[in-house]
C-alpha cells in the first residue's frame, strides 16, 4: 500500500573538509520497499518522508551477504533519534527499528551506511506499525471472505464497495484466512463513504469463530468509539468521542489500529486519537464494519481501496527485543514501552519529581526516598542525572528500586568514568546484576537512566540504549534516588524530571 501524503526531498550536500560529496535523496513511500547500494566505503544513501507525531512506524534494512548496514534515523532538527545495527546477529546482520514512536512532526530523513567500511546491496522497507508485514486484502478473491448481515458486495482486485440498508443493521465482511492476529496493526484505506440519515463504519478486530468480535468506528459525525459485539448484543467500551482530526462529513480516510494485549490505539490519518484496554480475545481475524442509522430509510455504504496488517517480527521464534528507544517526556516514553511491547497498555503516572538532589562528603552510599513511602512492583521509571565532582575519584548517580528496608534495596547506575550496572544491596553486600562500561561516557553526565521492572526481570536503558538485564525476583518497595562514592571525595548528584509508570 501506498500511504498518501509522503513528501520528498530532492538533495542533500554534505561538505566535509576535503571536499564535497552529493547525496540524492529521493521519495520514501511508506508500505514500499526502495534499494540502494553502498558501493565506495564511507558512502550514505538516504531517503526523506513526513510523519506526524506520535505515528508508528518501523524501518528494516535486508542486506546482501557482503554488507553490514547502519540505520540512522534523523528528527526534523537533524538529531539522531535512532542509530541501529544487527538485530539477530550473528544469524543476520540486517538492521532492524520496529514500532518507533515519531516525537514531532516534520520530516524525517533514513540513512543507510556500512559498518566498518562494508559496501554491498540491500533493500530498506518502511511499514506502518510492525516490520512484518502479514496480510494485505485481495479484493478480487471476494469468495474467500465471509460475510454477517445482508451486506452488498461489489469488489474488484484494487478494492471493494459494502452496502447495507436497514433500521441500526449491522454487517460485516471479515477474513477467515488471514491471522488470527494477536498483537498486530491494522490500517485501512476508505476510498468513499456515504449513507442515508448518516454512517457508521469500521474496522473489525479480533472476529471469533462465534461471529463475536471487537470494532472500531467512525461515524459521520465526526467521533470514533469501540465496541465489543457478543451475538445481538453491543458493549460499549469506549463511547462516541470526539478529537479535531475527525472531521464531520469527511468521506475520504485512513483509519488504523494498533492492538497489543488488551490494548488498543486507533489512529485516524496517520494521527493519534486515542488509547483504549479491554480485556477479551487476545487474537481473532480481522474485517470491515456498517452500521445503518436507527432510522427508517436509512443505508450506509463504504468502498475500500486498501487494507493490511503488520505484526511483530521475530528472530529465531522469539520477538525482537528493541536495542534502543526514542525517549522524550514520561508519556512519550511510556507510548514507545507500550507500542514496543515491553510494558502493557493501561498504566498511569505514579510520581514526577521535576528537581532533586543528594550530596555525599565521604564514600559510601546515600539514598532519596521519593513518593512518600508508596510501594512498587511493576513499573518504569526515568531520571536525567548530572554528577558533579569537588575532588579526584569515582561517583556515580541512580535510581534506587525494590527498596524494602535500611541496606535492602536495588541501584541502577552509570558513573564518571563510564561504568554502569544494575546492584543489589543486602547488608553491607553489593551484588552485581551486571556490570560494564563505555569509555565514551568517562567525564560525561547529562545522562537518561530508564529501568523497566517486571515478571522478575530489570531491563535497564541509558539515554535510550538498551544496556542489559538484571533476572532479580518480584519485590514490592520503595523508589527513588541514589549517590554512590567509591572513593572518600565530595560529589553532588542532580536529578532532573524523575518519574513513574506502574501499571497492575
Amino acid at each position: 500500500m501506498i500511504r498518501k501524503g509522503i513528501t520528498i526531498m530532492l538533495l542533500i550536500i554534505v561538505a566535509g573538509v576535503m571536499g564535497t560529496r552529493v547525496y540524492a535523496q529521493s521519495e520514501l513511500r511508506i508500505g514500499e520497499a526502495v534499494d540502494g547500494n553502498i558501493a565506495n566505503p564511507g558512502d550514505r544513501e538516504q531517503w526523506t518522508f513526513f510523519a506526524l507525531q506520535n505515528d508508528i512506524f518501523s524501518f528494516r534494512v535486508e542486506a546482501d551477504d557482503n554488507f553490514d548496514p547502519i540505520l540512522t534515523i534523523l528528527d526534523p532538527n537533524g538529531d539522531a533519534i535512532i542509530v541501529t545495527d544487527d538485530y539477530n546477529y550473528p544469524d543476520s546482520r540486517d538492521a532492524l527499528a520496529e514500532a518507533i514512536t515519531m516525537p514531532r512532526t516534520g520530516t524525517y530523513t533514513v540513512i543507510v551506511t556500512g559498518y566498518a567500511g562494508t559496501t554491498g546491496t540491500f533493500t530498506l522497507t518502511v511499514l506502518p506499525g510492525y516490520a512484518d508485514l502479514a496480510f494485505t486484502a485481495d479484493f478480487g478473491a471476494i469468495g474467500d471472505w465471509a460475510q454477517t448481515g445482508e451486506l452488498i458486495v461489489d469488489a474488484s482486485a484494487e478494492q471493494v464497495f459494502l452496502e447495507l440498508t436497514g433500521i441500526q443493521e449491522r454487517g460485516a465482511l471479515v477474513q477467515p484466512e488471514a491471522g488470527p492476529f494477536a498483537d498486530f496493526f491494522m490500517e485501512m484505506n476508505v476510498d468513499t463513504v456515504g449513507g442515508r440519515n448518516g454512517w457508521t463504519v469500521g474496522a473489525v478486530l479480533r472476529w471469533q469463530s462465534n461471529g463475536n468480535h471487537t470494532v472500531v468506528e467512525v461515524r459521520s459525525q465526526g467521533s470514533w468509539r469501540l465496541v465489543r459485539v457478543e451475538g445481538d448484543q453491543v458493549r460499549v467500551i469506549r463511547d462516541w468521542t470526539t478529537h479535531p482530526a475527525i472531521q464531520a462529513g469527511q468521506t475520504t480516510f485512513r483509519l488504523g489500529v494498533l492492538a497489543v494485549g488488551d490494548g488498543f490505539e486507533v489512529f485516524y490519518n496517520g494521527q493519534f486519537v486515542g488509547q483504549v484496554v479491554d480485556a477479551g480475545p487476545q487474537s481473532g481475524q480481522i474485517g470491515v464494519s456498517l452500521l445503518t442509522a436507527d432510522a427508517f430509510g436509512s443505508s450506509t455504504s463504504i468502498t475500500v481501496d486498501s487494507l493490511l496488517i503488520t505484526t511483530p517480527l521475530e528472530g529465531d521464534g522469539v520477538a525482537v527485543f528493541p536495542d534502543q528507544l526514542v525517549v522524550g517526556n514520561a508519556t512519550q516514553t511510556m507510548r514507545e514501552l507500550e507500542r514496543r511491547r515491553l510494558i502493557p497498555m493501561g498504566g498511569s503516572q505514579a510520581l514526577n519529581v521535576s528537581e532533586s538532589f543528594l550530596e555525599r562528603r565521604s564514600d559510601g552510599v546515600d539514598t532519596l526516598p521519593l513518593g512518600r513511602g508508596t510501594t512498587f512492583e511493576a513499573f518504569a521509571m526515568s531520571t536525567t542525572i548530572n554528577l558533579e565532582l569537588q575532588d579526584m575519584g569515582v561517583a556515580a548517580c541512580g535510581l534506587m528500586l525494590r527498596n524494602v528496608g535500611e541496606n535492602a534495596y536495588t541501584v541502577a547506575f552509570v558513573d564518571n568514568f563510564g561504568g554502569y550496572g544494575i546492584s543489589e544491596r543486602q547488608g553491607e553486600v553489593f551484588t552485581n546484576g551486571f556490570y560494564d562500561e563505555n569509555p565514551a561516557w568517562i567525564g560525561e553526565t547529562g545522562h537518561n537512566l530508564l529501568v523497566v521492572v517486571a515478571d522478575d526481570r530489570m531491563d535497564y536503558f541509558v539515554n535510550g540504549r538498551y544496556l542489559g538485564r538484571a533476572d532479580i525476583s518480584t519485590v514490592e518497595g520503595q523508589v527513588g534516588n541514589a549517590i554512590l562514592n567509591y572513593d572518600p571525595l565530595t560529589s553532588i548528584c542532580r536529578f532532573e524530571d524523575t518519574w513513574l509508570w506502574r501499571w497492575e
